[in-house]
């Protein structure tokens, strides 16, 4: 089973996007900023997902490359962790309200502790989070509070709770 690269991979909140033709140019809330390039082999999709992130407001997944290359874009996630396994385990089952499947954070994530912290206090708090995860098998990428993040635009919201 192939490993899932977990480095510079992160939510963030789009605020620019120039497309262009030789690729686009993402502003991230963050201060950084990205070049997904014109040949990337899903870049239809990956602009679609940023363009929607900024319509929206709504937080995407990022996974950078080196000097500032976009190498991926994750569509992002809310939810109230339900469950979630002990610290000492490895991989630590997370489980969702309002998602199937086990979801996985593995102790070689370069943020494994915020993560689990994150995950932790979304249980005993019933606070919102969002997330990003790699599929097959289901594996967090990054956790963020919800509060961490401004709402989305209200007539935008498409049944993710505010």
């Amino acid at each position: 089973m192939a490993e899932v690269s977990l480095t510079l991979t992160k939510l963030v909140l789009v605020e620019g996007l120039d497309v262009g033709p030789d690729g686009a140019t993402a502003r991230f809330g963050d201060g950084a900023g990205g070049a997904l390039p014109l040949g990337h082999w899903m870049y239809a999709h990956c602009v679609e997902l940023l363009e929607d992130g900024l319509k929206k407001r709504k937080p995407v997944g990022v996974s950078f490359g080196p000097d500032a290359e976009i190498k991926d874009v994750w569509w992002a996630d809310a939810d109230v962790v339900k469950w979630f396994g002990e610290e000492h385990e490895d991989p630590v089952e997370v489980f969702f309200w309002g998602h199937h499947g086990l979801y996985r954070l593995r102790h070689s994530h370069p943020d494994f502790a915020r993560l689990y912290a994150i995950a932790k206090r979304s249980a005993e708090q019933k606070e919102w989070v969002w997330f990003i995860a790699s599929p097959f098998p289901l594996t967090l990428l990054d956790l963020v509070p919800k509060s961490h993040f401004p709402p989305l635009r209200p007539a935008e919201t498409n049944g993710v709770a505010p």
